[in-house]
């Protein structure tokens, strides 16, 4: 989990009052849309003794002002279910429909790298006082220039803008800035570290054999 300005719980669940003072929301998480119901989408956060890790839409929907921009990085998070008249039903339309100004999600599922690199440089661009559109759009050309070898739309393409396009201020998008990562960082760590862990044993283990056999 990393926060940047007030603080969440440990499971990562978002603290209300800060909640309120937020000028950006970032939630890095695995998500799930319901297909009827799209306050009833859920990121999947880190579970603790408290919480299942579960975190509905609806929840977020105690704010007393709009939110300026709503960033929805995990996989998909722009997809769901087809409304005639409206467009695409996915977790940036609940956002939308709880009074985000504007929302960045993903239209297919995005690696991690790329994600992050294109997160960066896309909030540099909003401190610099760019549009969103533009500061998104600078982020994907910065991209393929930094990454001549993934200049598949498949890296950079499916992050997009929904609503306003209006600058964020620079106090909001530097000290209201929240980022909400869930449990699939901490799980890769974990696999990572039994990966090296089983590596060690492994090579122990055959150093021991060959001096036996010797």
């Amino acid at each position: 989990m990393t926060t940047v300005g007030a603080p969440c719980s440990s499971s990562g669940r978002p603290d209300s009052a800060a909640t309120q003072r937020a000028g950006v929301l970032h939630l890095a998480s695995h998500a799930f849309v319901h297909p009827s119901s799209p306050l009833q989408n859920a990121f999947l956060l880190r579970p603790d003794s408290t919480s299942d890790g579960i975190l509905f839409l609806h929840e977020l929907q105690s704010r007393d002002r709009p939110l300026p921009l709503a960033v929805l990085s995990g996989c998909s998070t722009a997809r769901g279910t087809l409304r005639g008249g409206e467009g695409m039903a996915g977790l940036q339309y609940a956002f939308r429909a709880m009074g985000a100004r504007s929302t960045v999600s993903n239209l297919w599922p995005t690696a991690d790298e790329p994600s992050m690199a294109l997160m960066k440089t896309f909030y540099r661009n909003l401190r610099e006082g760019l549009p969103k559109d533009r500061a998104l759009r600078q982020a994907k050309l910065t991209y393929l220039e930094t990454h001549p070898d993934q200049a598949s739309p498949f890296f950079w393409a499916p992050t997009v803008l929904y609503g306003s396009p209006q600058p964020v201020p620079l106090e909001a998008a530097s000290s209201g800035l929240r980022l909400w990562l869930g449990w699939p960082p901490v799980l890769g760590l974990l696999v990572l570290l039994a990966g090296i862990s089983l590596w060690y044993f492994l090579r122990s283990a055959g150093s021991s054999l060959r001096m036996f056999a010797s």
